[in-house]
């Protein structure tokens, strides 16, 4: 009676050659490699079926991810569609800019804060405030009508001080709840103030005078070259 190798002589030798192939690389009695002409093993049958049932879970999850991105996607886009007829935006409904309040502020700033910020002590600060006040007080009407709001003297005097200490134009629009342009207009409005208020003669065609200015500069002028 024939063997069934020698029915199919063409499978001849070839269980011989894979189970040579699976003892050289064999790891804990299974085999690590598959060769396309061999019959696999349960075990390896098994391996292979749990090995396709993990790529199937794999790419059902990406599936359901990329579903639940696609959903959140269209759900932003609805919201955001729907704020643009309320007058709102991504952060929500916009707040109207408040006046700013000079009292609170002060309130909350101590002694040696409010010398850092402004460059002058509150009791400087208000006596420079009452000698140039009649120059940044404007009528209510006037100020409604030309800016919008009321800018009492003393935030005038402090934005421009606080410029002058070097302070950032848009920080000082933040803090006293103003535009850009109404920080340069109250600057120069103080400025003239000043100036009106303190009539500062510089002597430049008398040379006594000017030395008098220059003498205290001189050593730190002197100290500065040297260096």
């Amino acid at each position: 009676m024939a063997t069934r190798e020698s029915r199919r002589p063409e499978f001849a030798g070839r269980e011989t050659l894979f189970k040579d192939v699976g003892d050289e690389h064999t790891c804990g009695g299974l085999t690590t490699q598959h060769t396309s002409g061999a019959r696999a093993t349960p075990v390896q049958r098994a391996l292979l079926s749990k090995a396709e049932e993990a790529a199937a879970d794999e790419a059902a999850a990406a599936a359901a991810a990329a579903a639940a991105a696609h959903r959140r996607h269209q759900l932003i886009v609805a919201l955001l569609a729907a704020d643009v007829g309320n007058g709102q935006g991504p952060q929500g409904k916009k707040q109207r800019d408040t006046e700013f309040d000079w009292a609170a502020h002060v309130a909350r700033l101590t002694a040696a804060e409010f010398k850092l910020r402004y460059r002058l002590t509150a009791e400087a600060f208000y006596r420079l405030l009452a000698r140039i006040k009649p120059h940044l007080c404007v009528s209510e009407k006037q100020a409604l009508c030309s800016k919008g709001t009321l800018i009492e003297p003393a935030t005038k005097l402090a934005m421009s001080l606080r410029f002058l200490a070097g302070g950032a134009v848009l920080d000082i629009k933040l803090i006293y709840h103003v535009s850009k342009s109404m920080v340069f207009h109250c600057l120069w409005l103080v400025v003239d103030a000043i100036n009106l208020t303190y009539p500062i003669e510089f002597p430049i065609d008398d040379v006594e005078r000017l030395k008098v200015y220059v003498r205290p500069v001189r050593p730190r002028l002197q100290a500065a070259h040297t260096l």
